[in-house]
């Protein structure tokens, strides 16, 4: 398959998957959404577990950028200084999710909601931007990092406003939230890799998935346990946990051209 055809398969996915999505009608936020199944208030933390939980994701952010830090002048980690960005983003983004996702959970609600998919829209695009980077070269990446993350950016921002018109549309966050998640298949499959490692994007996505599994058994779980853990409250610390494999992917990678070839 000639590299004209790959693209064009690329492509097409995308092309397919965002005329599915804009195929349906305005998706607003379900009100239920925010009627978690523990409610457990202790040391005056309501939605203790749901709100600590997130604490992973500010341990990830932490040890990754400390990670970058120690990585950066190696000279096999990374063909350019330039691509240092997509995990300076990659890990502010998860700190900064972790703030968010506690504020919300904190208080439920849309108003607190969009500071929880704000940082998570960032880390989404900036994920996307890193894999392009290694199968569809450097300066691609590079040059689509600015405009995906604006894009993740605006498709929250987009949703918040039409929920205040009364018309919430989810449809554009969705299409941030998957695309990249369909796409990556495509991408690992059909082109060659710029850096080792790369079974990590796979880890990445699955476990990813495990937790959205685990989002929506939320009372399931909770019950089945006998309270002890919600199906959200997991569905945050598989989801931190999954950002871990980009700190050792960051730590254990290395390029597989000659650099400033």
């Amino acid at each position: 398959m000639n590299s004209k055809t790959r693209m064009g398969v690329l492509l097409g996915v995308a092309a397919l998957f965002t005329l599915a999505v804009f195929s349906f009608p305005p998706l607003a936020q379900d009100p239920d959404y925010h009627n978690f199944a523990d409610h457990i208030r202790f040391l005056g933390i309501p939605n203790f577990a749901d709100v600590i939980s997130n604490l992973v994701f500010g341990v990830v952010g932490v040890m990754g950028l400390a990670a970058l830090k120690r990585v950066a002048m190696h000279e096999q980690t990374f063909y350019r200084p330039q691509e240092t960005i997509f995990f300076v983003l990659i890990f502010t983004g998860a700190f900064l999710t972790g703030l968010g996702s506690a504020y919300y959970h904190w208080a439920p609600g849309d108003a607190t909601l969009l500071w929880d998919r704000l940082p998570m829209a960032i880390v989404f695009m900036a994920v996307f931007a890193l894999i392009l980077a290694d199968r569809l070269g450097i300066e691609l990446g590079l040059l689509a990092l600015g405009p995906l993350v604006f894009l993740g950016l605006v498709s929250v921002l987009y949703w918040d406003h039409t929920e205040t018109l009364g018309q919430g549309d989810l449809r554009p966050y969705i299409l941030v939230q998957f695309l990249p998640i369909l796409l990556l298949p495509v991408l690992l499959v059909l082109f060659p890799a710029r850096y080792s490692k790369s079974i990590c994007f796979v880890k990445l996505v699955g476990w990813y998935l495990v937790a959205k599994i685990f989002e929506q058994l939320d009372a399931w779980v909770f019950t089945g346990t006998a309270g002890m853990v919600s199906g959200h409250t997991l569905k945050h610390l598989v989801a931190g946990t999954a950002l871990f494999f980009l700190v050792s992917y960051l730590e254990e990678r290395r390029c597989l051209r000659p650099v400033g070839g």
